[in-house]
C-alpha cells in the first residue's frame, strides 16, 4: 500500500543538463523595456517606441488619440535584468532592462499652454514692476503686490501634479454617483412617500404612509356619526371642512353605492380634515402652537392634529408653527394623493381645484403631474355633468414617472 502511494507522488524534474547562460550586448537598443504609469495606464494596444540610445537617457514614448506617454531612462537608478530560459537550445539569456517612469499630457490641453514670454518681454515687465514700486500711487504698489501674491510657479507644481490628482481622486470616492443622485432628488420631492416598483395604481401611494394607522383608528368615532346620519345634508355638515366639490361628489358617490366603502369614507373624511388644517394654520392670524390648533379645530382628534402639525409646519426662529410655501405644496400634494387614493387613482381636476379654495385649475394639474398622473380626458365609464365643456381628469398611472426638474437659464440682472 505504501510502496503505490509514493509511486503516485509527483516527482520534481531535473535540472536541465549543459544549462548555458549567456549576456546579451548591454549596448544595443534591442530588447525589453520596463514602464511604470502612476496615474493613468494606457490600453494594452497602444504603441510605444524607444528613442536616443541606451545610458544617455533613452525616450521611451507612445500615445492615443487622446493622451501622449513619455519618460526617459535616469542614469544611476536601480538595475532591473530580465531572463528568458529556450528549451530547445537549454539556454538562459539574460537582458537588461531598463526602467522608465512615464508622465502623461493631454492632446488637448496642449493647444491651452500659455505662451512662453520673451525676454524682451518679461524685462519691460520687470521695469514697470519697479518703476511701479518706486513711484507709483498706493493703489498701484498694492495691485503690484497682489499680483505678485497671486502669481503661481508652474515649475514648482509639476512635482506635485500626480500627487494633487491622487488626492482628487480619493476624496470623489465619497461623492454619490448618477444613480445615487437621482435617487436622493426623488426622495427630496414634496410629496407623500411613494413606491416607485408598484404594479398597481392603488399601491403607487401606501396608505398608511400618508395616513398613520393611528391616526386611522382615531377616526372610527367621526366616521361612525357619518354613517348615521339619514340624509346627505346631515352627512355634509358633519364634515370638518365645508361641503363644496370634490368633498360633496363624494360622499354622495359613496353612499349611492350599493356596498359603502368604508375605507374610502375614511380619507374622505381625513381630506375635509386636511382642508379644515389648512385654513385654520394659514395666514398671518393662523394658529401657531399645539394649544390654538386643538382649539381651532375641536371636531379633530388630537393625534390627528398632531400628527398634521408634524408633518405641514415647520417651527420658526420665534418658536411658532407656521406653514411655510413649501409646506404649502406638500399639503396640497398630499391632499391630492388621497383624493386619488379614495376614488380609484382619477380626480376631476376643475372639481378639484374648487376644493381647493378655488385654486388655479393649471395650478392644480401641475400638482397631480407632481404625483406621476397624466392629464386628459375622463376614463372611460366616468360620467360627466351636462355642458361641463372640456373637462380634464388627472390619472395616476405606474410605475410612477415623475416630470423631470428643468434648469433654469441664468438670467443677468
Amino acid at each position: 500500500m505504501s510502496s503505490s502511494t509514493a509511486s503516485k507522488k509527483r516527482k520534481r524534474s531535473p535540472s536541465p543538463a549543459g544549462l548555458q547562460v549567456k549576456s546579451s550586448d548591454l549596448d544595443t537598443n534591442l530588447g525589453p523595456r520596463l514602464a511604470s504609469f502612476p496615474a493613468i495606464e494606457p490600453a494594452e494596444e497602444t504603441p510605444f517606441g524607444v528613442y536616443g540610445s541606451t545610458g544617455d537617457g533613452e525616450l521611451l514614448a507612445g500615445e492615443t488619440t487622446r493622451v501622449e506617454f513619455e519618460g526617459r531612462e535616469h542614469p544611476g537608478s536601480s538595475q532591473y535584468l530580465v531572463a528568458l530560459y529556450d528549451k530547445r537550445t537549454h539556454s538562459l539569456r539574460v537582458r537588461r532592462a531598463p526602467l522608465h517612469v512615464l508622465d502623461r499630457r493631454v492632446k488637448r490641453l496642449k493647444s491651452l499652454a500659455s505662451a512662453a514670454v520673451t525676454g524682451a518681454d518679461a524685462g519691460f515687465q520687470q521695469a514697470r514692476v519697479e518703476l511701479g514700486t518706486a513711484f507709483g500711487t498706493k493703489k498701484a504698489q498694492a495691485a503690484i503686490r497682489a499680483a505678485a501674491r497671486n502669481k503661481v510657479d508652474v515649475g514648482a507644481m509639476r512635482g506635485v501634479a500626480d500627487h494633487l490628482q491622487a488626492r482628487i481622486e480619493v476624496q470623489t470616492k465619497a461623492l454619490p454617483t448618477k444613480e445615487e443622485a437621482v435617487h436622493i432628488a426623488e426622495e427630496g420631492r414634496l410629496v407623500p412617500p411613494f413606491d416607485l416598483n408598484a404594479t398597481k395604481p392603488e399601491d403607487a401611494y401606501p396608505l398608511n404612509g400618508m395616513i398613520p394607522d393611528a391616526e386611522f383608528s382615531a377616526l372610527n368615532a367621526s366616521v361612525k356619526k357619518l354613517q348615521d346620519a339619514k340624509t346627505p345634508r346631515e352627512r355634509h355638515m358633519l364634515l370638518p371642512h365645508r361641503p363644496v366639490g370634490w368633498l360633496t361628489y363624494m360622499v354622495d358617490a359613496l353612499f349611492a353605492a350599493p356596498h359603502l366603502n368604508k375605507v374610502s369614507l375614511k380619507i374622505t373624511w381625513y381630506v375635509a380634515a386636511l382642508l379644515a388644517f389648512r385654513r385654520v394654520a394659514q395666514g398671518a392670524k393662523g394658529a401657531k402652537d399645539r394649544a390654538a390648533l386643538y382649539e381651532a379645530l375641536p371636531g379633530l382628534p388630537k393625534v390627528v392634529v398632531d400628527g398634521m402639525a408634524a408633518r405641514f409646519m415647520e417651527t420658526g426662529r420665534d418658536g411658532q408653527l407656521q406653514l411655510t410655501p413649501a409646506m404649502e405644496t406638500k399639503h396640497s400634494t398630499w391632499t391630492l394623493a388621497l383624493m386619488l387614493r379614495a376614488d380609484g387613482a382619477t380626480a376631476d381636476t376643475a372639481l378639484v381645484a374648487q376644493t381647493m379654495n378655488n385654486a388655479p385649475v393649471p395650478k392644480v394639474q401641475m400638482w397631480f403631474r407632481s404625483l406621476g398622473c397624466q392629464i386628459g380626458a375622463p376614463p372611460t365609464g366616468r360620467k360627466v355633468a351636462e355642458g361641463a365643456g372640456d373637462v380634464k381628469w388627472a390619472t395616476l398611472k405606474v410605475p410612477l414617472e415623475f416630470p423631470k426638474i428643468r434648469a433654469k437659464p441664468n438670467q443677468r440682472r
